[in-house]
């Protein structure tokens, strides 16, 4: 009977010990998803800054052709 319940001990702590790794796994997915998602905004965001830029430095060069002409 004492062997049974040693057995069911190290059974029980063997799945939760297996469970807490799994929430843990789950945590570090929560975190780089978030991570994912912040990266992606500021990659937009640094994509509409370089459109501006292009924008302008093109503005600039048209008008500085137009001033020629």
């Amino acid at each position: 009977m004492l062997r049974f319940i040693v057995l069911m001990f190290v059974a029980t702590l063997y799945t939760l010990s297996r469970f807490v790794l799994i929430y843990q796994m789950n945590a570090e997915l929560r975190d780089l998803k978030h991570q994912v998602v912040q990266m992606q905004k500021e990659n937009e965001n640094l994509q509409v800054s370089l459109a501006v830029k292009n924008n302008i430095k093109r503005l600039k060069m048209m008008l500085s052709i137009n001033i020629i002409w």
